[in-house]
């Protein structure tokens, strides 16, 4: 209990200096100046204020068009910035739309992607979706892998792209060399201005796989049944706080995702703080495994409801776990969408988790 009370209270306690700005709820809006970095969680958050720092936002709609002076991570389902981005900017999205001055690199994980004509990214762009729509300014470079990849941008640099289908527009001005894969040669328009040449390389679709990935899933799926027999009770009340506050669960779970490692990486800076430091990152990897099970116990009850399959006893809900096991592994055969879930499942119950324990060891204590 003492552990569970000490890492609880570094978290908070760092979060409370670092993040004095903090929104949750079903519909959050950010406005004026905010002097600090900002997190948000909600269904829609709309952000028109000046951030002077980072900005950090999950939920299921996010729109941005006010300035960030530092990084930007966003994950969500539809998203659409229009905003001055001091550095980095990381996205992991159902859907994007940019509009957007990136002053460092730019990093996207999802479904659809489009940047518009006047998007300028100063930094690299590393880009992976299932169709990617890309115009604008690349300063120093592009690496992009999807299903359909459409290019109209002047990029200063590089370009390597791997898709199943590629088109390259009228607009489009390469400085440095295009090398792509792809099992058919791309569409390249003949106004298309390539400096540094093409290179073409035949690539088929393979799916490879051997029986390790299988025993993975089969022992993880174990792992989990074990964990909710054992900690039932704590898994069905992380389960109600993820159905009655599914955003407040997901955005703590990016705080404390983003933040632990901070903590114990800082305290073994600090040379006397080695030993806290070393605990902390072998309870990081333990969180991070038990915000998987309880992702997954919560995915389990949501698909049952969702097909009204009745849980109410033991043997049930430990087949709907198999179930959304299953269905989970059927998912990594889609690209990207079954890493992007995978994450957004490990948050929530991470999420999910360290709130149940506050309050539980730390509230209910007082």
């Amino acid at each position: 209990m003492y552990l569970a009370r000490l890492i609880l209270s570094s978290i908070i306690l760092l979060f409370a200096v670092t993040a004095s700005a903090f929104e949750a709820g079903e519909s959050v809006r950010l406005q004026g100046k905010i002097d600090s970095d900002t997190y948000a969680a909600g269904g829609t958050i709309f952000s028109s204020a000046d951030v002077n720092g980072d900005l950090f936002a999950s939920g299921g709609t996010i729109i941005v068009d006010g300035s960030v002076a530092s990084d930007v991570l966003i994950i969500g389902g539809d998203i659409t910035i229009s905003a001055t981005i001091g550095d980095d900017l990381r996205i992991t999205a159902g859907s994007a739309v940019l509009n957007s001055s990136v002053s460092g690199d730019l990093l996207f994980a999802g479904g659809q992607l489009s940047l518009s004509p006047k998007n300028v990214v100063q930094g690299h762009s590393w880009l992976a979706g299932g169709q990617l729509d890309l115009g604008g300014q690349f300063h120093k470079g592009l690496n992009a892998i999807a299903g359909t990849i459409i290019l109209s941008g002047h990029i200063r640099g590089d370009v390597e792209l791997e898709a199943e289908s590629i088109r390259i527009g009228s607009d489009t001005r390469i400085d440095g060399r295009l090398l792509y894969r792809s099992p058919v040669e791309a569409t390249i328009h003949p106004d298309a201005k390539i400096q540094g040449g093409i290179h073409y390389e035949p690539s088929e679709l393979k799916h490879t796989g051997n029986g390790s990935g299988i025993f993975a899933l089969f022992s993880l799926m174990v792992s989990a049944l074990v964990f909710y027999l054992l900690f039932s009770t704590y898994s069905s009340r992380s389960t109600e706080l993820l159905r009655n506050e599914y955003w407040k669960g997901l955005g703590f779970g990016l705080v404390v995702f983003l933040l632990l490692p901070f903590i114990a990486f800082f305290s073994m800076g600090i040379v006397i703080g080695l030993w806290l430091g070393l605990m902390l990152l072998a309870v990081y990897a333990i969180a991070l495994l038990v915000g998987s099970f309880l992702g997954m116990i919560c995915s389990a009850e949501f698909i049952a409801r969702l097909v009204h399959f009745d849980i109410s006893t033991t043997a049930r809900r430990l087949l709907s776990i198999l179930v959304a096991y299953v269905l989970l592994g059927l998912l990594q055969y889609i690209p990207v969408v079954g890493e992007l879930a995978c994450f957004i499942i490990l948050l929530s119950g991470l999420g999910a988790g360290t709130i149940v324990l506050y309050r539980q060891y730390l509230v209910t204590a007082e």
